[in-house]
């Protein structure tokens, strides 16, 4: 599943090519595999799903939807998909969905760039497949492995680290911004 809307120059393009290639190789993967996105896609990916019956077959695309409902939706997927655009500043790229996605404790297929910050997250927390936003035959690859993980094991359960999972939560967030500010305060006052 991926939640969130692609906009700008975010584009699912790669991911569509790779599972495509992925369909391609192992059609049986058709009656077992089912991709959602929740949320918006560009009209270019629309017209890339709709022009690929391998793709049609296989992706589900839900409207926007309360927030409650994609929490749940991303609690019962089996593997959460996070993207984070390449090139200039990307690095410091916090996607918002990158922290519910730690905290449903599932699978991450992260088309991210390996020098942006998602990645540390994501590798502490132990639930990140990190590759190349822009690499087709990698993507195809780690989406091979982890769906035949599912296949072969089951449902994979990610267990995070408590003390990850609150470091990111909104209540310890507040506090760090809280002393920040406040340190900020104290060496302003002291100039």
């Amino acid at each position: 599943a991926y939640t969130g809307n692609f906009f700008g120059r975010q584009s699912p393009q790669r991911f569509l090519e790779a599972t495509a290639a992925l369909l391609a190789s192992r059609p049986a993967l058709n009656d077992q595999l089912v991709i959602r996105f929740v949320g918006g896609l560009r009209p270019e990916d629309h017209a890339l799903i709709d022009g690929s019956p391998a793709l049609r077959s296989v992706i589900e695309r839900i409207p926007f939807s309360d927030y409650r409902d994609v929490l749940a939706e991303q609690a019962a997927a089996d593997i959460l998909l996070l993207y984070v655009a390449p090139g200039a500043n990307s690095q410091g790229v916090y996607t918002g969905k990158v922290f519910e996605y730690v905290a449903a404790q599932r699978p991450v297929l992260a088309l991210v760039p390996h020098d942006n910050v998602c990645v540390e997250l994501l590798t502490r927390a132990g639930t990140g497949h990190q590759v190349e936003p822009d690499d087709v035959s990698a993507i195809t690859a780690t989406m091979e492995q982890l769906i035949d993980q599912r296949l072969d094991h089951g449902r994979v359960e990610c267990t995070v680290d408590a003390q990850v999972l609150d470091s990111i939560s909104r209540k310890h967030q507040a506090a760090e911004l809280a002393q920040l500010i406040a340190r900020i305060c104290a060496d302003h006052q002291s100039k």
